[in-house]
């Protein structure tokens, strides 16, 4: 479990965000070019989700966590020799790749070692404690990354990160993977449009995998939404990375938490303050002064974190453990084409508009968008149907 930990921690260090959109600035990258790099990015996890996803379920969630590390270090290692839009273009479809190989897996991984010792009822609260842990890593080199960037060069957290990347290769080999119901052998692309069809044909289903895409795709176009916010404040570049960092410990502390306080809040109160980070962002758009942006950009920050274990246990439950991390591989590029959609659109609306007219309109969208894909859940509900089992057509 511990070992898990750390993966999830090292995964999710990235010393390079911090320094990101100053360094893309520094090579004369525009707003909408800037949100296209990271389009790439979202792009390739799309690409790449779902077969990741099939291929964890076949070959073993250890050996796809140790490709994604190696992935990783092979998409951090081209950034820190490039100069140039199609060069960040690559290294960007690279890191995707990783992200896609790791999305689902690790989950489908904590699922299947609390299975095997039948705590599978603990899940939520040991999802919590990863994400805490991956909210954690990125906090610490959120602040490490500031530092670097700021006091000795832009490039240097690129090769720190490198290294940390080289620690999560070691992490992952060190893994171990419990034993879990094996996908029947047959056609790859078959079994893969299967899954990936049943899951998205099961409203309930559907629902959560639409309320997990939305959260991630306006939070990721959010963050660097923030920093380009950052910037036109004229706030230091340590700051970025220091604002940066106490965001995802907001995240790390409502998601380790999240089981509590959805037991305290109810099902009703808790399904209210989901739709919260909306309001965040609207609110972040009509904002002048730094000083009212900080406490909603930890709000939304916070409530995005609390979402991940309360969703994720939700669609857990929902499917087994020989398809387990496709299914997961299906929400997550749901989350991916969102985001490869509306990243492009954002950064334009910040380049002939403004980033009062973007974050508006991020935040419109977030509004209408999570009680639409709530109301499948509810449909689905009152009509009295049951939720269908994948394992009849993994076979």
């Amino acid at each position: 479990m511990y070992r898990l930990y750390l993966y999830k921690f090292l995964i999710d260090f990235w010393t390079i965000v911090p320094v990101i959109v100053p360094f893309y600035k520094a090579h004369g990258m525009s707003a909408t070019r800037i949100l296209t790099i990271q389009a790439a990015f979202s792009l390739s996890q799309l690409v790449f989700e779902i077969p990741s996803g099939y291929l964890s379920d076949v070959i073993g969630r250890r050996r796809t966590l140790i490709l994604a590390a190696a992935f990783m270090i092979t998409g951090i290692g081209l950034y820190t020799v490039s100069d140039g839009f199609w060069w960040f273009i690559a290294a960007e479809t690279i890191l995707g790749a990783a992200g896609a190989l790791r999305s689902g897996t690790d989950s489908a991984l904590l699922y299947d070692h609390l299975k095997n010792i039948r705590d599978e009822h603990l899940y939520r609260k040991y999802e919590g404690h990863a994400e805490f842990w991956s909210r954690t890593g990125t906090a610490v080199s959120s602040i490490t990354g500031g530092i670097l960037g700021a006091y000795v060069t832009l490039r240097l957290p690129f090769y720190v990160n490198l290294v940390s990347a080289g620690i999560m290769l070691i992490t992952g080999i060190s893994l171990c993977e419990p034993p879990r119901e094996q996908r029947p052998q047959g056609n790859p692309l078959r079994n893969i449009l299967r899954t990936a069809g049943r899951s998205v044909s099961n409203p309930g289903m559907l629902s959560l995998m639409l309320q997990m895409g939305l959260f991630f795709s306006t939070g990721v176009t959010a963050i660097w939404g923030f920093f380009i916010l950052f910037r036109q404040f004229r706030l230091p570049l340590f700051w970025h990375g220091f604002i940066f960092a106490v965001m995802q410990l907001a995240s790390a502390f409502t998601a380790r938490h999240a089981a509590a306080v959805e037991s305290l809040l109810g099902r009703k109160a808790t399904g209210v303050l989901l739709i919260v980070p909306g309001a965040c962002l609207v609110l972040i758009g009509y904002s002048n002064s730094i000083g009212f942006i900080l406490p909603l950009v930890m709000l939304h920050a916070a409530i995005w974190g609390f979402s991940t274990p309360i969703l994720l246990e939700k669609l857990q439950q929902l499917t087994t453990s020989d398809i387990r991390a496709t299914t997961l591989s299906v929400g997550s590029m749901i989350g991916r084409i969102l985001t490869f959609t509306i990243g492009p659109v954002f950064g334009h609306l910040i380049d002939r508009h403004s980033t009062v007219c973007a974050f508006v309109i991020l935040g419109i969208f977030f509004c209408i968008g999570f009680p639409a894909a709530t109301l499948l859940s509810v449909a689905q509900r009152r009509s009295g149907d049951t939720f269908l089992s994948l394992q009849q057509d993994s076979t």
